[in-house]
């Protein structure tokens, strides 16, 4: 990827289709596929097909007694998977710097116990992608 996708302004863009205004519409589009082209990836690359979306939501970590969405402490298994698709991730040497250093920060995130399951699951997610 030659620049990173800015993800407010891409779910901001997608929510401009929905305008009755065709301009707008057509703007928005217009800029989705320039950004898109410029970080240097396509639309396959960004969504993952239904039947993955419903894998990761059964493959998901229950919450914590608190309700919140940080995977109970102590889950070395899925830390441990984690670190290691981040690993194989990093073996890759076409990744870009970008790329790289913020796979190291979330290396840092998890060992510091600032992981929740939503960034478990992204990371899944992109090593799916990226591993096609």
């Amino acid at each position: 990827m030659s620049e990173n996708l800015d993800r407010d302004e891409v779910l901001y863009l997608l929510d401009k289709l929905n305008s009755d205004d065709d301009t707008e519409v057509l703007q928005s589009a217009k800029k989705l596929k320039n950004n898109l082209k410029t970080a240097g990836v396509t639309w396959d690359d960004l969504l993952l097909p239904y039947e993955e979306n419903e894998n990761l939501e059964l493959n998901s970590t229950s919450l914590t007694e608190d309700g919140s969405n940080k995977p109970k402490s102590g889950d070395v298994d899925l830390e441990s998977k984690t670190m290691a698709l981040i690993d194989d991730l990093l073996s890759d040497s076409n990744r870009s710097e970008e790329m790289r250093e913020e796979l190291e920060e979330y290396k840092t995130d998890i060992k510091e116990g600032d992981f929740t399951e939503k960034d478990h699951q992204y990371v899944r997610a992109l090593h799916q992608r990226l591993s096609k």
